[in-house]
């Protein structure tokens, strides 16, 4: 059974604009922060009602920081020909 809900503030938080993050932007690949708590099935379910096409998601648990909340870094890499529009036109 899928969802159709639409991602909350919650699950997403920002968008990694780091200088690694925005050279892979070049290569298709976008880092995001969300909640520690999504899955990679979930990551899916909000790029396709985006509709993105997603080759690749990534997920890596960072580090506890007593500045931070508790998060993870999700790296998707979307199919050739697909992108995902992160600057205001």
């Amino acid at each position: 059974m899928t969802s159709t809900r639409m991602p909350t503030v919650q699950e997403i938080y920002t968008i990694s604009l780091t200088e690694k993050a925005c050279f892979l932007v070049e290569s298709n690949q976008y880092t995001f922060l969300m909640d520690r708590s999504i899955k990679k099935s979930r990551v899916l379910e909000i790029c396709e009602q985006l509709d993105i096409d997603v080759a690749k998601i990534r997920i890596i648990n960072l580090p506890v920081k007593m500045h931070k909340p508790r998060l993870k870094k999700v790296m998707i890499t979307c199919k050739p020909g697909s992108s995902i529009s992160i600057y205001p036109e």
